[in-house]
């Protein structure tokens, strides 16, 4: 911060009823001409001003410094904001380009029709896509793609492993969203089970787009000639 060295020079007098440059010099140990020095170079060291408990700067000049210091400020914010921005639109492309390429059986997509966390019952499931199977584990087709579109009530799922595995999904859906992220991605393996009431294990990735309030689920099925 600068300091107009006449009116500190001022303010040193009244606080201390000094009449002249002279005494002002004797005061910090320094000669008169050192006094004289400070006020045509218009600066004072520092540790004169820090002796002091004055810091006396002009208005204009106040008004100047703090003009500089927000200008720096919301220059360096933009900066960092286009950076955050640049940063989110690579990592969404990253995240897509890897979803597209995930191997899947079963691929379902889901919506949030809010921004708090939902209850398994509240998401809403848009499309279910199965690729190319021609065995469902003694379901039919449409009893099997009708299983994947209703999965919070399904009895191909297990409730209570469906209700914590979405209770962690939304948990971490509602940290990205208060993080303002745009996408991410989580995988994780659940238990399928046939018609008969066989478990398989299956593993799922799902990427999340945030900005679009979906989420892209991929399952593949980890015994895929499982017969009844």
């Amino acid at each position: 911060m600068k300091v107009n060295a006449k009116n500190f020079i001022e303010d040193i007098k009244n606080k201390y009823n000094f009449i002249t440059n002279k005494q002002v010099a004797e005061h910090f140990g320094v000669t008169r001409a050192r006094i004289s020095q400070w006020l045509q170079s218009n600066k004072i060291p520092l540790k004169y001003i820090n002796s002091e408990d004055i810091l006396e700067v002009s208005q204009k000049g106040k008004n100047e410094l703090y003009q500089s210091v927000i200008k720096k400020q919301l220059d360096h914010i933009a900066i960092l904001e286009e950076e955050i921005q640049a940063f989110q639109k690579n990592r969404k492309i990253f995240y897509k380009e890897v979803s597209d390429n995930w191997q899947y059986d079963i691929k379902v997509i889901t919506t949030f029709a809010s921004l708090k966390e939902l209850q398994p019952s509240d998401i809403t499931t848009v499309k279910t896509i199965i690729k190319n199977r021609s065995y469902f584990f003694g379901y039919t087709k449409e009893e099997f793609e009708n299983h994947f579109n209703n999965w919070a009530s399904s009895d191909l799922f297990d409730k209570n492993e469906v209700y914590e595995l979405s209770k962690s999904h939304e948990k971490r859906r509602i940290t990205a969203i208060q993080s303002n992220m745009d996408s991410f991605t989580i995988s994780n393996k659940i238990r399928i089970f046939k018609k008969n009431g066989d478990p398989i294990w299956s593993i799922y990735k799902t990427y999340y787009d945030l900005s679009e309030n979906l989420a892209i689920t991929k399952i593949q099925f980890l015994d895929t000639l499982a017969k009844d």
